[in-house]
């Protein structure tokens, strides 16, 4: 049988990884906790077949995907399209390798990192945070995964000097992307209230809770610490209660992973004063409802245990729920 052109034979797995999606989202978004994660281990091996069906010798690039993208016009529908499909897929494999890591899904050979940081994937078209926010997010997660895959071992050349560096450098790009972000808040809030501003506030926020992100899965392998400094989740609590109700269902990721390492019973009155406030104002929660549960579960963990180190992904498990916090 003669094989496809790599176009059609793109298309093809793109057609199917629609699909998927849809069967994904019914399951996000039930009331009940559903298989979403099932389907998204199938998504990731669809594009893992695409990527390594196709012989380096017919592609222009290491990504046959990417090659297709961007052989497109700016204004051709197909590009959109093609877009829209691929985020669809790099919104939830951000969101379940930074909040159970990496290692808990199946290898995929398609790296988005090269769409985000080019911006021909702009994450903020559709969901709201930035696409180097993103992209800083799936970092840390890459991060977290080549760690513990070398734990153990005898040559110790990446957990030393080399790990330390990628870990320093994502803490400057951070710190970097959030000053950028506040500047051009203040200098957007005072003459605009459109999607603009609404990207950046809502992309500071993400950024921030990547800060919490990093201290918790990375740094504590590092310093050996047990307990969570409290700055960078006060910044991030006070940032979602300054933003208009509307867009908090937007931060539901940042707002379950700062708010499960809230230590003290003053910021979880916060913490759950945001979703009151939402629903006051007859605005949609969305996820961030079950973020809340996360968050209680992780408390009452703490309470139980007198322990600082329960996380997310301990409460999850206790709950017996693994919640993808889109």
């Amino acid at each position: 049988m003669k094989p496809l052109p790599v176009e059609d034979f793109v298309w093809a797995g793109v057609h199917l990884l629609d699909v998927i999606a849809h069967l994904e989202t019914l399951e996000i978004f039930s009331m009940l906790q559903g298989q979403w994660e099932v389907h998204h281990q199938a998504a990731r091996k669809v594009l893992n077949h695409i990527e390594t069906a196709v012989p380096l010798g017919n592609r222009n690039s290491t990504s046959v995907i990417a090659d297709v993208l961007l052989s497109l016009p700016e204004g051709d529908v197909r590009r959109r399209s093609l877009q829209l499909s691929i985020f669809n897929f790099i919104w939830i494999d951000v969101l379940a390798t930074s909040t159970f890591g990496a290692v808990s899904f199946c290898p995929c050979a398609f790296d988005y990192l090269p769409l985000l940081d080019s911006g021909a994937i702009r994450s903020q078209d559709f969901m709201g945070c930035q696409s180097q926010v993103f992209a800083i997010v799936s970092r840390i997660a890459r991060l977290e995964q080549l760690q513990l895959m070398h734990q153990g071992e005898m040559n110790q050349q990446f957990t030393g000097p080399e790990f330390q560096r990628q870990h320093s450098e994502l803490e400057q790009q951070l710190d970097y992307v959030c000053q950028t972000l506040r500047e051009v808040i203040e200098g957007l809030v005072s003459v605009t209230s459109g999607l603009d501003l609404d990207a950046a506030m809502i992309s500071l926020i993400w950024a921030y809770g990547a800060r919490v992100l990093l201290q918790v899965v990375i740094a504590p392998i590092i310093s050996e610490q047990s307990s969570i400094d409290q700055t960078f989740v006060n910044i991030c609590l006070e940032r979602i209660e300054a933003l208009p109700t509307r867009l908090v269902m937007r931060t539901a990721w940042p707002y379950t992973i700062t708010g499960c390492m809230a230590m003290s019973e003053s910021q979880h009155h916060r913490f759950r004063q945001i979703i009151n406030h939402v629903l006051q104002e007859a605005q949609a929660p969305g996820i961030t409802w079950k973020g809340l549960i996360v968050m209680e579960e992780c408390w009452r963990l703490r309470r139980m245990h007198h322990d600082h180190c329960f996380g997310w992904r301990e409460a999850m498990k206790s709950l017996g729920a693994r919640v993808i916090l889109t």
